[in-house]
């Protein structure tokens, strides 16, 4: 076996566990009556801006980065209480579809982030791609936390659905 095997395992361990409780902390805090989209943006700033922090750790060749590592990648999961289920909340008529663009422009950001990386190797160090993608987490959750709604659009909500949050 690999060396890498104990820790590649506790990284999807840590990911199942840490969306399994962001999906009920989001339920609990909602029910509980806090507005669903202060619930989507803290989430969501919890799963970009604590790995975006183990990121830049890591690039600082901090002791034991490859933990670093296992812990932003595991944080990252409890976004699953934010953006995953978000298009539930803005758009229930048509929810499919609008969790497709997102996926869709996930996966052109994925496609892009291989050569950013190599770009960033080559031009600034080992350091620069785990930089590079800290800011791009930082960057990311801006964007989310202005644009993340809480309420559904005018006409893609279900009938008879108004104001819940």
């Amino acid at each position: 076996g690999s060396d890498l095997t104990p820790l590649l395992t506790g990284g999807a361990v840590l990911q199942l566990c840490l969306a399994y409780a962001s999906g009920v902390l989001a339920d609990g805090l909602i029910a509980g009556g806090w507005a669903v989209r202060d619930v989507r943006v803290a989430l969501q700033g919890a799963g970009m801006i604590l790995p975006a922090v183990a990121l830049a750790l890591a690039a600082g060749e901090a002791p034991h980065a490859d933990l670093l590592l296992l812990l932003g990648g595991g944080l990252s999961s409890l976004t699953v209480g934010a953006v995953s289920v978000n298009h539930v909340d803005v758009a229930p008529r048509a929810a499919g579809l609008v969790f497709a663009a997102g996926n869709t422009a996930a996966t052109v950001g994925g496609l892009l982030s291989v050569p950013a990386a190599g770009w960033a190797l080559d031009n600034g160090g080992s350091s620069a791609p785990l930089l590079l993608f800290a800011l791009n987490d930082v960057l990311g959750f801006v964007a989310y936390a202005f644009l993340a709604g809480g309420e559904p659009l005018p006409g893609w909500e279900l009938e008879g659905e108004r104001g819940r949050s």
